[in-house]
Formats: structure tokens, C-alpha cells, sequence
């Protein structure tokens, strides 16, 4: 069933792209947009977390087929964790009738993540179609003594103005950075 399900989010993304395989790696010298801003006393590693972040949402939407890979479980070249895809894909799975029930979900994940603030939809957006997503706004929120940096992020949907909301955590990994939680 947990096949059947990732084959269906995979589908709907792929209605949209087609996937090349290959990861966007970080340009330092790379500036985002003027409507995404970083606090202005951020150090330098939340300034290159933000630049990343916004540079790598923008191309998971507007690359034929990056959503799709970024969310497929077996993908080494995603934005997103691994654990995080693997949470994702379970919270996704409860619409479904998968094989987690709430209370073993609830058990599997409640100590690395808010489980009541999982979501069902997809990773980022909840269309299935879109034109072209920009940040409209990426405001850093918090960090931690581990590097991880939570940022206060507006996708928008430029032809219908329609906007996602989200706080998004980002990890260090490596040279780069990956999400480790969207909350809505």
C-alpha cells in the first residue's frame, strides 16, 4: 500500500514535470530575490541557510519534475531529509488508509516531530498544478545550538496569487543544507 501511495504523490507531481536527476549544489555567491530577506544580524551560515532555502524552493517548482524527486523516498538528491520524506510519506499514507493506524503513527513519530501539525497534503503546496511559485517571503524565525534554523516562509502561486504559508526547519549537511520539517 505504501508503494501504491508513493506511486500516486509521485504521479500527481509528475502531471506537472518530468524529473532530471540531479541536485541543485549551493552558490554562495547566489543572492535571493529581494522580497525574501534574512535578518540583517544573521551569521553567515542562517545567511547561507536562507539563500539556499530560497533558492531551492523556487527551483523545486519551477524544474520539470524536481517535486517529484525531492519527495520520492529513494532520492539521494533531495531537498528534504530522509527521515522527513519517510514521515512525510506516513502522514500522507493516513488519508489513505495505509498501513499506520493515528496511534501508530502518533508512536513512530511523536519524538521527532509534531505529529498533529503532520498535514496530509503534499510536501510544500497542496495543488497539484501551478504556473510559477516564488518565496514571497522568508523571514528567519529561530536557531539552534545544532545549526538547524527555522524559517517563517511564503510560497505564492504568481498567477493566482494563491499563498502557502509555512515554517520550514533546515539542517546543516555536509557543505549544504536539506528540510527537515514543514509546518503549516
Amino acid at each position: 500500500m505504501r508503494k501504491l501511495l508513493l506511486a500516486l504523490t509521485l504521479a500527481a507531481g509528475a502531471c506537472q514535470q518530468a524529473a532530471p536527476d540531479q541536485q541543485a549544489t549551493p552558490d554562495p555567491a547566489a543572492k535571493a530575490p529581494a522580497t525574501a530577506s534574512a535578518s540583517a544580524s544573521a551569521a553567515p551560515d542562517t545567511q547561507r541557510a536562507h539563500d539556499w532555502l530560497v533558492r531551492s524552493l523556487e527551483e523545486n517548482f519551477s524544474v520539470e519534475g524536481r517535486e517529484s524527486e525531492n519527495s520520492d523516498l529513494t532520492s539521494t538528491a533531495s531537498i528534504y531529509t530522509k527521515r522527513y520524506r519517510e514521515y512525510k510519506t506516513d502522514a500522507i499514507g493516513l488519508e489513505y488508509d495505509d498501513d499506520l493506524t493515528e496511534e501508530q503513527f502518533t508512536k513512530k513519530w511523536q519524538g521527532t516531530y509534531d505529529t498533529k501539525r503532520a498535514g496530509a497534503g503534499g510536501f510544500l503546496i497542496s495543488a497539484q498544478d501551478w504556473n510559477t511559485i516564488k518565496v514571497t517571503r522568508c523571514d528567519l524565525k529561530s536557531t539552534a545550538a545544532d545549526g538547524s534554523a527555522i524559517f517563517s516562509v511564503v510560497l505564492t502561486e504568481q498567477s493566482d496569487k494563491a499563498q502557502y504559508p509555512h515554517d520550514i526547519k533546515v539542517i546543516p549537511v555536509g557543505q549544504s543544507f536539506q528540510i527537515d520539517d514543514v509546518r503549516d
